[in-house]
């Protein structure tokens, strides 16, 4: 997971998922997130942000 995709610190709730997932050999760069708003539904989030029109 380079620092330019994702530029904080990793939070404890996904950190070891994610270094498990390099040790089984996915490559970083693989890795991708994709914040949300959990809030809204997901026709909201396209309406409002164009979420996964850019996702």
């Amino acid at each position: 997971l380079l620092m330019i995709h994702y530029p904080g610190p990793l939070s404890s709730v996904w950190k070891e998922w994610v270094r498990w997932c390099i040790e089984f050999g996915i490559a970083p760069n693989a890795i991708l997130a994709a914040p949300y708003d959990w809030r809204l539904s997901a026709s909201l989030l396209e309406e409002r942000d164009l979420y996964f029109h850019k996702l």
